[in-house]
């Protein structure tokens, strides 16, 4: 089985990102010892040398995420999305009906309102966020990027869906309205969400909420999964 860990706009090898990354893939690869667990990088996103090809746009990170999944096809796939790659895993779910991915979470996805709000400008203080933490973007995302709830009901795999409690960017309010949509709460019930109490968008071990950050993310997707499995 593969754990594959989906980033957002923020490169997981610069230097903000990796205390969020690093951790998470530790403590996947502890928790699932027979599993190979890795954190892609999408179109946009600067490597761990600080270079940087393209630029991120959903159609182009969609396309690099299943790639990386063709390559081992065979295999059983269990994808953690984080914020913006929450749209990109939601695209990709969406497009390819017969993707091998068995479970699915996404951590802190964002409204497209707020994609709107911070980079319809094509300027401003998101953008250079985006460019310190090693994502090269311009007002070209919003062209041809879904909403990723209105993807949700293409789905066949579990999902859940989970933020914490003080995210800024998915606040617990904007998921409970997507919960009381009569397309997401009557029609899936194989979606599932939940809110990790004084928890940021961005968690690290150094704070109070990481063990039950860890939990909701990692102890849901152990569930159904052998302790040990054989022919990875």
């Amino acid at each position: 089985m593969k754990i594959i860990i989906v980033p957002g706009l923020s490169s997981p090898y610069c230097d903000q990102q990796k205390p969020v990354y690093g951790p998470l893939l530790n403590e996947t690869s502890r928790l699932f010892p027979q599993a190979r667990a890795e954190v892609i990088l999408l179109p946009g996103q600067s490597d761990a040398r600080g270079h940087t090809e393209g630029e991120f746009l959903i159609p182009e990170a969609t396309g690099q995420l299943r790639s990386v999944i063709e390559s081992e096809k065979t295999e059983e796939h269990f994808l953690i999305a984080r914020s913006s790659g929450c749209t990109v895993v939601a695209e990709l779910l969406a497009t390819w009906k017969d993707a091998p991915v068995k479970k699915v979470v996404f951590w802190g996805p964002p409204p497209f309102l707020l994609y709107y709000d911070m980079f319809a400008s094509g300027e401003g203080p998101f953008y250079e966020k985006a460019h310190k933490t090693g994502v090269q973007i311009t007002k070209r995302i919003l062209i041809n990027c879904t909403p990723w709830e209105s993807n949700i009901a293409k789905f066949s795999q579990r999902l859940l869906i989970a933020t914490g409690s003080k995210d800024m960017f998915s606040p617990p309010s904007y998921l409970d309205y997507v919960f009381t949509l009569e397309s997401l709460a009557h029609r899936i019930p194989t979606v599932e969400h939940n809110t990790v109490e004084n928890c940021p968008h961005g968690v690290t071990p150094d704070m109070p909420c990481w063990t039950d950050y860890c939990q909701c993310i990692l102890g849901w997707l152990r569930q159904d999964i052998p302790t040990h499995t054989s022919g990875n």
